[in-house]
């Protein structure tokens, strides 16, 4: 009777947190998407809507075409990043390797050294589930919302042959890794990963030491083109902090970069209650150095979500606590001196 009233209790104080708090205006990105694939993948139409989603302008481009002519640094330039699809053969993707531009995709078969030249090894596919570990989830935004050690699913259902993709780490080129296949024991077979601007990569198929430099930012989160239409939310979440990063478009985007914010604020989160993610907003009226983490009622801290300097506007950050228990936890933003506290209840 005891426990039964006490879950009752739970559930009221759930449902009143709840019906209190109201969705907030989510960010959005802004600029173009270069959206390089094969024409006839339908599968693609999910993340392209999904670009299209965060605020994204997108154009589409044959791999054939882009192979045969790749476009000017000036055409270029008109955009945010160019997206590499999937679906396109490694054969046809040497034709990116020094591109001026920044790049992100789901393909870990771009990373070889007779491709994009970012590792010597061969790229491999995971066919018996989606699951990743995080391995890295405190130097950078690409791991936003996520805890070092923690496991999470980047594709959903068991009918496919083909869940995600992964290269083998490269000694001589240094990279951010955020998440490894689970289980992993080498620690070597990179699902996630961050490329910085400026990082020698392999030049051609034959060389042994890396010599050519990037020019704009990489980042890859392997998932297959069968999986498109069974990403988790996480592997949403990873997607947009990998387009925020080679974009530098802050964490998730700036909500409405005309907007001039004249004071700090913390939002609420939302959902609240939440299983098990959950997206916190706050607004900086100056640039500043920000930090953003999470604590258990006891004061312990359970992760950090920001740790960086960040640009005035409105900014999100996307907190996963697949790997917290159920209860109520506290988030604090502190950014110069400023400082607020606000409460959260997690229920699983």
């Amino acid at each position: 009777m005891k426990k039964s009233l006490r879950n009752f209790c739970f559930f009221l104080t759930a449902l009143a947190l709840f019906t209190c708090f109201q969705q907030p205006t989510y960010a959005q990105f802004s600029g173009k998407v270069l959206f390089v694939t094969v024409p006839a993948t339908a599968t693609d139409s999910v993340v392209r809507n999904k670009f299209i989603a965060w605020g994204f302008t997108v154009d589409n481009a044959d791999i054939a075409t882009f192979k045969a002519a790749v476009p000017a640094d000036t055409t270029l330039a008109k955009y945010a990043f160019v997206y590499i699809s999937e679906a396109c053969k490694s054969a046809d993707l040497a034709c990116v390797r020094g591109l001026n531009a920044p790049i992100f995709s789901h393909k870990s078969y771009m990373a070889p050294k007779a491709v994009a030249g970012y590792c010597s090894g061969a790229a491999a596919n995971v066919t018996t589930n989606g699951n990743i570990d995080i391995v890295d989830a405190t130097s950078s935004l690409l791991s936003t919302g996520y805890t070092t050690g923690s496991t999470v699913s980047l594709v959903s259902g068991t009918s496919k042959t083909k869940y995600i993709n992964y290269f083998p780490k490269d000694a001589l080129v240094p990279m951010i890794e955020i998440a490894k296949v689970s289980g992993d024991a080498t620690n070597t077979q990179l699902v996630i990963v961050g490329i910085e601007k400026g990082t020698l990569v392999y030049a051609n198929s034959s060389e042994t030491t890396p010599s050519l430099a990037l020019k704009e930012r990489v980042a890859i989160v392997g998932i297959n083109t069968e999986a498109n239409a069974y990403y988790t939310a996480d592997a949403w979440s990873l997607t947009k902090n990998a387009v925020a990063w080679v974009t530098g478009q802050s964490l998730t985007g700036i909500k409405n970069k005309d907007v001039k914010v004249s004071s700090f604020k913390l939002e609420q989160n939302y959902p609240n209650p939440f299983n098990p993610s959950t997206v916190i907003s706050y607004q900086l009226p100056t640039n500043n150095l920000v930090t953003l983490k999470v604590y258990n009622m006891l004061g312990k801290e359970v992760a950090t979500l920001v740790n960086n300097m960040q640009s005035a506007g409105q900014h999100e950050v996307n907190f996963n606590a697949a790997n917290v228990p159920s209860g109520m936890y506290i988030y604090t933003l502190r950014a110069g001196s400023f400082s607020q506290t606000k409460k959260m209840l997690l229920v699983k």
